[in-house]
This record gives C-alpha cells, sequence and structure tokens, in this order.
C-alpha cells in the first residue's frame, strides 16, 4: 500500500517505511529504538521534566516517548504541518498509540498535554526567544529538535 499527502509518502509491505519530502524519517523496523534514545536522555537528564519543547515533524512517536513520562503537564509541538498531523492520526496508528500508557486514549496526538502549533519553526524560535528574555525560570525544561 502507498499513500501520499503533501510531500508525505508511507509504504507497507510488510515493512513500514514513511518519507518526508523524499527523506527516510521511519521505519517500523528501527524506529522504536531512534525515538526511545531521542527522547529518554534528554527527559532522564532533567530531574522534573514538565514542560517539553518538541521542534519538527512528528508521527506521533516521539511524543508517545515523551508522554511515557508521568511529570510531563505539556508538550508543544512546533512546525508540524496539519495535515501531516492528521495523515500519522488516520495512517500511522501504531507509532502514535498511546492505549498502553495509562490515563492515555488511543492517539498520543490527541492527548491533551499535547499543544500543537502550526508555524515555521524557525519564526516561531524567534519570536520565543524574544518573549522569554528577562523571564526568571525557564518556560521549557527539555527542548528536542528534530529537523531530519
Amino acid at each position: 500500500i502507498q499513500r501520499s499527502i503533501k510531500g508525505t509518502q508511507y509504504s507497507d509491505s510488510p515493512s513500514r517505511y514513511f518519507y518526508l519530502d523524499g527523506i527516510l524519517k521511519a521505519s517500523s523496523d528501527s524506529s522504536l529504538v531512534s525515538y526511545e534514545s531521542f527522547v529518554h536522555p534528554a527527559m532522564f537528564a532533567h530531574p522534573n521534566p514538565q514542560r517539553i519543547l518538541m521542534v519538527g515533524t512528528t508521527t506521533g512517536a516521539t511524543v508517545k516517548e515523551i508522554l511515557k513520562h508521568q511529570s510531563v503537564q505539556e508538550v508543544s509541538v512546533v512546525g508540524v504541518d496539519e495535515s501531516l498531523l492528521s495523515f500519522a492520526k488516520q495512517t500511522l496508528r501504531d507509532w502514535n498509540d498511546c492505549s498502553d500508557i495509562v490515563s492515555i486514549g488511543d492517539s498520543c496526538l490527541e492527548d491533551t498535554r499535547i499543544k500543537s502549533i502550526y508555524e515555521n519553526p524557525k519564526m516561531w524560535l524567534n519570536n520565543f526567544h524574544a518573549m522569554s528574555l528577562g523571564k526568571p525560570t525557564p518556560l521549557y525544561d527539555v527542548i528536542l529538535v528534530d529537523f531530519l
């Protein structure tokens, strides 16, 4: 099965492959380990990660790993395309399925702690930097950037 939406391609035969603009972003063969190794070192480095900033595209798998940490109260996902998010919710359910995490529904992407920000990441980060100047405490405890 091959589907595509705005530069996104997905194939299912028997392994699953997800491409964005022609670049392989994830595969069912090895992605679990890469998402875990991307998220957990930063999360464990903070004593109480509550506010998380995720910059870049998402299939929901990164968000799933973030939500495994019970201290998380808010996850801002910046730069995700609305159509990509919808595609991930419908087609990549295995990668964003949170039904095995207590008190979370089926899709991690629909968790109430997730805030999707549909803006250009570079512009948003410039505005964020200007807003955070002079603030006594950091606005985010952990920042993860995925521009691959």
